[in-house]
């Protein structure tokens, strides 16, 4: 089922552990080992048993909470990326990780100073489970409104059923939870969300999604500004395995990457944080590396120009 593959797909560019390679017993005098049993190689999860393992054990990706900015937090985990931007008239939180990662999302909340309750805005980057499958929980603790690309609702997917049915099946199959939310702001290319001192721009960059998008933002680190650059995932994997796209998914990505080539940011954000390294960024820095690690013109650039060598090498679609 295109769909259900869909959702396995998303993940797929998540990167595997290397695993360590096992190690030969010391050889004896006259070329014998020891009698010591070698140790058997750590065993290689799956795709599958990865995402039962963040579903079941969210501890396995417990990841630090730490301003990035001024008013900008990293409060995600070692996958799924949730950053949180405080302005004076609205709290927002940018994606949401899976229903049992609730508990630890909050956590990381509470831990940079901000009462989780008084989120008044989530903002999605794209309609998948690892994106917002814990808005719905989110919404029930604090009342906060939400936001989502107009291109990811279409047909029958009317509101409060944000993600598409045969994702619904695949969660129920598994004994996932899954929580459809309300939906209360459609976003579009070019519109402008004014949360008081920041104003989010946003860009409409479909490929992964019909209705993915990515966000740009002024942040202040070190009394100096900078424009954040929130992109949308740009995973190649839609386009590599044809199950999981969408008809005319190919073209849309094309012009996302073009786009994203002439859109201005210094500080690079992802919806994953091994998009942008956001874990090791954040340990160069407690190590007092400068210039700031966050802080790369180029970054952003050489990203995109990687993704578009790759896109041009995948085979043409029979």
């Amino acid at each position: 089922m295109r769909l259900s593959v869909a959702l396995i797909g998303l993940l797929l560019l998540a990167p595997t552990p290397a695993q360590p390679q096992p190690t030969s017993p010391p050889a004896q005098p006259g070329g014998r080992q020891s009698g010591v049993a070698p140790t058997a190689p750590p065993k290689v999860l799956s795709q599958a048993e990865r995402m039962e393992r963040w579903q079941k054990d969210p501890e396995s990706l417990r990841a630090p909470a730490f301003a990035i900015a001024t008013n900008l937090y990293y409060v995600g985990n070692k996958q799924f990326s949730s950053h949180l931007l405080v302005g004076t008239k609205e709290i927002v939180l940018f994606d949401t990780p899976y229903p049992t990662h609730f508990d630890m999302l909050t956590n990381s909340i509470r831990s940079v100073g901000v009462d989780p309750r008084k989120i008044t805005l989530i903002v999605h980057t794209h309609a998948h489970y690892d994106h917002c499958a814990a808005t719905k929980r989110v919404q029930d603790l604090s009342g906060a409104k939400t936001a989502i690309g107009a291109k990811e609702i279409r047909g029958a997917l009317q509101k409060p059923h944000v993600l598409e049915p045969g994702i619904q099946n695949f969660c129920k199959n598994r004994g996932w939870a899954y929580e459809p939310f309300e939906i209360n702001v459609l976003l579009n290319h070019g519109d402008t969300i004014d949360i008081g001192g920041t104003v989010i721009h946003c860009h409409h960059t479909p490929g992964h999604t019909r209705g993915a998008m990515t966000y740009t933002f002024e942040v202040q680190i070190a009394g100096r500004r900078h424009t954040a650059m929130l992109i949308g995932d740009p995973a190649l994997v839609t386009f590599q395995q044809r199950g999981m796209g969408y008809p005319g998914d190919r073209e849309d990505f094309a012009r996302s990457l073009d786009y994203w080539l002439r859109l201005e940011g210094d500080v690079f954000l992802g919806s994953h944080p091994f998009i942008n390294k956001t874990l090791p960024k954040y340990e160069r820095r407690q190590k007092g590396e400068t210039p700031d690690p966050f802080v790369d013109p180029e970054e952003r650039l050489r990203y995109v120009q990687k993704l578009k060598a790759d896109f041009e090498k995948l085979p043409a679609v029979k």
